[in-house]
């Protein structure tokens, strides 16, 4: 069974509502959970963290991360404020009782592609090593990212949960498609996605799969911006069958400008089929 939530706070969430309000109405709507936007900057503390686990029963919770990520740069100061960014996501989103903290790893930079995602590996395990010390309880799911300059392919990303413990992917199908200039849209391509995942990661990966899915459009370079799932190219309703075809399991985030209305739409369609 797939879960269906929104990438933040329901757009119908009532005006100045925080977190413990904006679940209350994914309940209200028929949603299965949401996921956290630390995307501009971490704005949850422990003991609130703690009021919205309570609240949250029932229901699944994630997180993004800040989107000023680059574990590639050659920079030293970049990398150590990126890594701490990504581990204070971590510990507000554990404390929130979420079950993954998600995060777009970097860029090439000019960077060999071997080379940029074994910078990223070590950095990663180094992300690792600091949340398991700290005592922070969560998945790291790295993103696959939706352009060709972001490291963030299918092929990455399975890499990076491979070697990287406590990792696990975040499969963006909306990123891929846009990332590959709208080549990846068959339902052929999501079920051999789909291979690639049980093949790399054992077929449970496929019991808990965590997903976004958005409208999309795309430019020669990759992903332009998210739009509603009504004037995308993207054949959201092919891999939803597929998901349903292949029995798959986990969460799928929408990240459509209209948020719960499109969530609703996905979630619909998929119980359709």
């Amino acid at each position: 069974m797939i879960r269906f939530g929104t990438a933040g706070f329901p757009l119908s969430t009532p005006k100045n509502g925080g977190a413990i309000e904006a679940l209350s109405r994914v309940r209200s709507l028929g949603l299965d959970g949401m996921e956290l936007e630390f995307v501009r900057g971490v704005w949850l503390n422990p003991e609130k963290g703690k009021a919205i686990a309570a609240a949250s029963t029932g229901l699944f919770l994630s997180a993004h991360a800040p989107y000023y990520v680059n574990l590639n740069s050659p920079d030293p100061a970049v990398v150590g404020a990126s890594q701490k960014r990504i581990v204070a996501a971590a510990a507000a989103a554990a404390s929130a009782g979420a079950i993954a903290v998600v995060f777009h790893p970097g860029f090439f930079m000019k960077t060999p592609g071997k080379e940029a995602l074994s910078a990223v590996t070590d950095r990663l395990k180094e992300l690792h090593a600091v949340l398991t010390e700290q005592g922070i309880c969560i998945n790291l799911a790295p993103e696959t990212t939706g352009k060709p300059s972001q490291i963030g392919s299918l092929d990455e990303i399975l890499s990076l949960c491979l070697l990287v413990p406590g990792c696990r992917p975040c499969i963006d199908f909306s990123h891929l498609f846009a990332r590959s200039n709208g080549q990846f849209n068959s339902k052929e391509d999501f079920s051999s996605a789909l291979d690639k995942i049980a093949f790399s990661l054992g077929a449970e990966a496929l019991t808990r799969l965590h997903m976004h899915v958005s409208g999309i459009d795309y430019t020669a370079k990759g992903e332009k911006k998210h739009i509603l799932l009504s004037e995308t190219k993207f054949n959201w309703q092919g891999l939803l069958a597929v998901l349903k075809e292949r029995n798959c399991s986990g969460t799928l985030i929408c990240e459509s400008p209209n948020l719960e209305e499109d969530a609703l739409r996905l979630k619909d369609y998929y119980h359709s089929l």
